[in-house]
């Protein structure tokens, strides 16, 4: 993904630290933190925020909005997507573009259908999270602790997880914890499987299974049932459902997410909040004014 982990170091604040008057956009500091952000970044930010116009609770540009509306969702998340593009290089150009695809995916027609049969889900509603995770990408492992964060901030968030694997053995991994998942520890099984990524690294397919057999009675997941899954049946047929589901979405990387079928370009714990926030508030509008 385009340095979307990366851009999880990038949030906004209430508390942000006074930013030094010379530096750009210090004016803004009680609404984002461009602390880790350098100076030529800041500058394209700077300018992108008073070129992007942001509807919902603000029509106004994104510099005024930030500094009379901070608490506005949409501009939360507009600033966080034109962060993230700057950090990974882009221009003020793509930042806005991107700011642009994130207001125009809260259309309905916009939409993505996700087929979410079998998939485990945990958290309330009525928001949904999908994520298209691989147990051996390291990025999936650094973002469970976000999504974890996230439904701890946002008890209105639903997770449900997909299967995407594309590493070598991992299709193996992603049956075993769907085999969990028929014995109620799908998330005991994840957790256990994003810990003993390094175990498994470079692993030849018997040795990697031996692996999943250990992690599998380490999570209290009967291992001769993981094993039956392995060599075919529900569980297999469910993890390869859901990676086609990943493929039929034109997915090209893990880990994925969508919000209640829009996708989500950044990673991060205040991005995810304002965007859940976004949807919520957006909800409450007619759709002319989305």
């Amino acid at each position: 993904m385009r340095r979307t982990i990366a851009a999880a170091l990038l949030g906004l604040t209430a508390l942000a630290a006074p930013a030094r008057a010379e530096e750009p956009c210090a004016e803004l500091s009680g609404a984002v933190d461009l602390s880790r952000s350098p100076r030529d970044d800041r500058r394209v930010f700077c300018t992108f925020a008073r070129d992007l116009v942001v509807g919902s609770c603000c029509q106004s540009s994104l510099y005024d909005c930030l500094q009379k509306r901070p608490d506005c969702a949409r501009a939360r998340a507009d600033a966080l997507v034109g962060l993230a593009d700057v950090a990974g290089g882009g221009t003020e150009e793509s930042a806005l573009a991107a700011a642009t695809k994130y207001e125009q995916s809260l259309s309905l027609a916009s939409r993505q259908k996700i087929d979410l049969t079998g998939a485990p889900c945990r958290g309330q509603g009525p928001v949904t999270l999908a994520e298209f995770s691989d147990f051996d990408c390291p990025h999936c492992a650094l973002a469970q602790g976000i999504v974890d964060e996230l439904l701890a901030a946002r008890p209105a968030t639903r997770l449900c997880v997909l299967q995407f694997p594309i590493h070598p053995h991992s299709m193996l991994a992603a049956a075993a914890a769907l085999e969990a998942a028929r014995e109620g520890r799908y998330w005991k099984m994840a957790k256990a499987l994003f810990a003993s990524q390094a175990e498994r690294e470079g692993l030849g397919e018997r040795p990697y299974v031996d692996e999943l057999l250990q992690v599998a009675k380490g999570a209290g997941v009967d291992p001769k049932a993981v094993r039956a899954a392995l060599a075919g049946g529900p569980a297999l047929d469910l993890a390869r459902a859901q990676k086609a589901e990943a493929e039929r979405l034109k997915l090209d990387g893990t880990p994925s997410f969508f919000l209640d079928g829009r996708p989500l370009g950044v990673v991060s714990l205040p991005f995810f909040e304002a965007a859940v926030d976004d949807e919520i508030a957006s909800r409450k509008k007619p759709p002319s004014a989305k």
